[in-house]
């Protein structure tokens, strides 16, 4: 694969990774490094990549993977701070917490709180806009688990918000 074409093919896809990157990792530095670290390695084995039929699932799936061996390699320290930073705004009386967090920000927060394979599945297909087929190949999941996995996903923050809404109108 030339410069030419890895520029044309790969670096379109550096946005969506991102996303998915910062949405896994709750961290934006960390899913910039992240990124970098899956362009590199696809630029140094850029045959190979040349040879996928969709290089867009492996990059995605490529990203995920380097954001869970970050995940298992922060200590403890690290995950309880991002727990209590994407939990703070839960965690307010309702009043102060609809006068500071926005919808917004909550669907964010109450997202995050998701089970790993649900906060995927629901980021590649309500952020990123994938097809559930290549989904299931980025996911390596089968395409009704991943259904399942997206109505789960689509249920759970539903009714949480709704939860939360309800509680701030009291």
């Amino acid at each position: 694969m030339t410069r030419y074409r890895f520029d044309m093919e790969v670096l379109p896809l550096r946005d969506g990774m991102f996303r998915l990157a910062a949405s896994l990792l709750s961290d934006r530095a960390e899913a910039e490094d992240a990124v970098q670290d899956v362009l590199e390695r696809l630029w140094l084995n850029r045959e190979r990549f040349a040879r996928c039929a969709s290089p867009a699932a492996f990059a995605m799936t490529a990203v995920r993977n380097a954001c869970t061996d970050r995940i298992r390699g922060r200590n403890i320290r690290s995950k309880t701070a991002a727990t209590i930073r994407a939990g703070a705004c839960l965690t307010e009386d309702a009043d102060r917490a609809m006068d500071e967090c926005d919808l917004g920000r909550l669907a964010r927060s109450v997202i995050a709180s998701l089970p790993e394979k649900q906060r995927l599945v629901i980021h590649l297909r309500d952020v990123e806009g994938y097809e559930m087929e290549e989904i299931a190949a980025m996911a390596e999941m089968e395409p009704p688990a991943v259904r399942m996995a997206l109505s789960r996903a689509r249920k759970t923050v539903r009714e949480r918000l709704q939860k939360i809404m309800e509680h701030g109108n009291r």
